[in-house]
């Protein structure tokens, strides 16, 4: 089965940047983007907070990986 899980870890370990954005709320799901903070070829490059009035807060991170895998 293909899905959006499968399709991340195949190809993020090919990338040089990802741009994530994290949402302060707590949804159920069974499985999940890649946590990049627990890979070590993976560092926070920015990180821009942003709160909209009557909106759930979140924020961008900006990723970079020191060692793209080549495709």
């Amino acid at each position: 089965m293909i899905g959006g899980e499968s399709v991340y870890k195949l190809l993020v370990p090919h990338c040089d940047k990802a741009y994530v954005t994290f949402s302060y709320t707590e949804l159920k799901a069974d499985k999940f983007f890649p946590n990049l903070n627990r890979n070590e070829n993976w560092f926070v490059s920015a990180i821009q907070p942003t709160q909209i009035e009557g909106r759930t807060p979140f924020r961008f991170v900006e990723y970079t990986n020191t060692k793209p895998l080549p495709l």
